[in-house]
Parts: structure tokens; sequence; C-alpha cells
């Protein structure tokens, strides 16, 4: 008999490993059976992340991991009425190259949006038909700053100074907690069709 982390094995045919070690068969057995059972646990603890990540995001679940907006577990649901300022929505950022250079340089990660990206969660603060002006002191819409919307150094190009009344279909995004958001001071506006729904949170922190 031959023991081996406390289980005892018979000895029959010797079984040689890779670096010419000899085993007993049955001590290869127990190792390949022990082996095989990790692999399956390993697999189903697999699987039922992704269900459960699948079933959270068809639940309309998302996870915030930026400062822009508390961290955590957000609710997004379906718009069912005009966007308002002061809501937050969940958007796929459009394809343009600002985005690109986000992606790059690890402002913005990579997930399901076209074309390669993940989903945005901002505050709305301007809605079609509002006059932003943009300063190098920050946002002011409709005659009211910003709080917090200061341009700091974000190794990205900023909207140049100046007034922008927004068209139809267009919305302005930006964090009023976070000066060091990404947001519209960087991108400009956003079309409303990319918009997937209202944020709400669920479970975050602070």
């Amino acid at each position: 008999m031959t023991a081996f982390g406390g289980v005892r094995f018979p000895v029959r045919q010797n079984d040689t490993d890779y670096v010419g070690h000899r085993y007993p068969s049955a001590l290869t057995d127990h190792l390949v059976r022990q082996n095989t059972k990790l692999a399956f646990v390993i697999l189903g603890c697999g699987v039922a992340i992704w269900g459960a990540a699948k079933l959270a995001y068809l639940s309309g679940l998302r996870i915030n991991h930026t400062p822009s907006l508390p961290i955590g577990v957000w609710s997004v649901s379906p718009l069912k009425a005009p966007l308002q300022r002061g809501q937050i929505v969940s958007f796929c950022p459009p394809d343009r190259p600002i985005f690109h250079d986000a992606l790059r340089t690890g402002i913005l990660d990579h997930g399901r949006c076209r074309p390669g990206w993940e989903p945005m969660l901002k505050p709305v603060i301007a809605v079609p038909g509002d006059r932003v002006e943009v300063r190098t002191s920050g946002l002011i819409v409709n005659g009211r700053t910003v709080p917090d919307s200061a341009r700091l150094t974000l190794a990205m190009p900023v909207i140049a100074p100046g007034i922008h009344t927004l068209k139809q279909g267009e919305i302005w995004v930006a964090s009023t907690t976070h000066p060091r958001s990404f947001d519209s001071r960087y991108f400009g506006s956003i079309p409303i069709d990319r918009v997937e729904g209202l944020a709400e949170p669920v479970l975050t922190w602070p």
C-alpha cells in the first residue's frame, strides 16, 4: 500500500510522470478524477457567473465604476417621456475620434456598444432648445452655472468656448459633483437616439 495525502492506494503497475517520477496507477487515477471534478466545478462557476451577468443585463442592471456618479449598481429603464435636466441616463457614445482616444488612453473601457466601448452614465444638464455657454471657468446653461464644470487637465481636447443652442434630438451631459468627469465639456452633444434609458441607483456608495 502507498499513502498519499492521507489516502492509501494499492500498489499495482506503476505510472511515470513527465519528469520520471513513478506513481501507483491507483494514485494516478485518483488524481485524474480529482482534477476532472475541479475542472467541472470551475466550469460550472463560470457558467453561473455568466448567466447571472446576462440576467442582470436583461433586467436593466448596470455597474457604475467611475466617480462621476456614486459607484455601485444602477437600474436602467426605457425612456417613456422627453428627457429633463437633472435626469441620469445610460447612453452608448457615438462613433467619434474622441471616444476612440478615450478608449485608447483608458478613460473609457471596452464594452458592448458599437464600435466596442462601454455605455456611460451621466446626468443630463441641457435638453433641446437650451442655451449652453462654454467658458474656461465652466458651463452655463440658460444663464445658470453648472457646478464643478470648470475645465481641468484631462489629456483630452475640449469644446471651444462659445454658445451652443441645442437642436432637436440633442442633449448635453455632465457630472455636477466630480470635476474630472469625462463628459460634454470634452465631446459636446449626444444624440438622444444613443440613450438607452433612465438610470436610478439600486445599491451605491458612498
